[in-house]
């Protein structure tokens, strides 16, 4: 049976976890703003290391427009061996960690490397507590209900989503996000159950040898992560781009056994249906479209599934993650192999110092 996997179980039951990473974090809304105030950052870093560092890409770009100071992610490598590159002398940064395990060498070394220049002005968002990393970080918040036991992280990266975009906006004043967010736990199952037939027959429809995903902005971060997963659960060749920066060289891979997801923004309306239709049109792909709701003029492309909800680029690819990740569970389980496990890799990776 296809669902006997446990990834299967931590993709369909999201509902509290992300309610949990919700009300953590905003049980502490007067804290965070206190820290906030004494920190007074010209600059936020998120990081972490391959899905959480993808998450906090598109949560960065959200949090830049609602505070106005720079805010990116950068991998914890290049924090390591490049911090000049990414922090200044006199900067007063605020670095927000994003981790599963807590575990990781390189988080671990990305933190200490910061604290040592600039003490308590840390954020942890993760589902595990009493971890390496949460000695190190200033600031914590835990939602244990998101954990998951696969490798591939599923409901733990969308709990760290859903932190990390409950943090902006309880920085940046929207009672609009906030609201929104709160709201976002309820929609889940209906999300799922109208998505998941549809992903699964697109996905069975035809051979698959190779994926691309394509979205833009704050959902660009969100297709690195459905890229991730893809190549972690089926061994699929997988790619990802902006809609527009398709066009260039990266289509002259696209062929009929080639999948194209595209996820949809409001800013992108007009440019990104054109490039779905072209490709389903002149290179016979087999073509997805995640929208945000019935009557999005996706193109003529094979599939659209409307998410159901409308809540701006800046939230929207909280919808569209667990579509991504049935995405690829289904691309790995008509291949015939364990979604729970991935080959050359482990939960967490450990490197020893030089």
């Amino acid at each position: 049976m296809a669902d006997e996997f446990k990834s299967y179980t931590e993709i369909k039951n999201q509902t509290e976890a992300w309610r949990q990473a919700f009300e953590q974090v905003t049980a502490r809304a007067g804290e965070i703003r206190s820290f906030w105030k004494e920190a007074n950052p010209d600059q936020v870093l998120f990081t972490g290391c391959t899905s959480p560092y993808y998450a906090g890409m598109s949560a960065a770009v959200g949090l830049q427009q609602q505070l106005g100071v720079p805010v990116r992610a950068v991998p914890c490598n290049e924090l390591i061996q490049f911090p000049d590159a990414y922090l200044t002398r006199d900067a007063k940064p605020v670095m927000i960690v994003l981790s599963r395990s807590g575990r990781t060498t390189e988080a671990l070394w990305a933190v200490e490397q910061f604290n040592a220049r600039f003490p308590g002005r840390t954020i942890l968002l993760s589902p595990r507590e009493n971890t390496p990393l949460s000695a190190l970080t200033h600031l914590n918040f835990f939602f244990p209900a998101g954990d998951d036991t696969a490798l591939p992280q599923t409901r733990s990266l969308s709990s760290m989503y859903v932190a990390a975009l409950t943090l902006g906006a309880i920085l940046s004043g929207s009672q609009t996000d906030l609201d929104t967010l709160q709201s976002a736990a309820g929609v889940f199952p209906s999300l799922i159950e109208r998505a998941e037939p549809v992903i699964r027959e697109a996905v069975q429809s035809r051979e698959t040898s190779c994926v691309f995903f394509l979205g833009s902005g704050p959902l660009y971060g969100i297709v690195r992560e459905a890229t991730l997963k893809v190549l972690e659960m089926s061994f699929v060749p997988t790619f990802c781009y902006p809609f527009l920066e398709s066009r260039h060289g990266p289509r002259s891979l696209l062929d009929t056994n080639t999948l194209v997801v595209g996820l949809y923004s409001q800013a992108g309306r007009g440019l990104e249906g054109p490039v779905l239709e072209e490709y389903t049109r002149n290179f016979g792909v087999n073509s997805l479209a995640f929208v945000p709701g019935s009557g999005w003029d996706a193109g003529a492309v094979t599939r659209v599934i409307p998410a159901g909800v409308s809540w701006g680029d800046r939230l929207q690819g909280l919808a569209y993650l667990p579509l991504a990740q049935l995405t690829a569970y289904y691309t790995a389980i008509q291949r015939g192999l364990n979604p729970d496990v991935s080959r050359n890799t482990t939960s967490f990776i450990e490197i020893a110092r030089p």
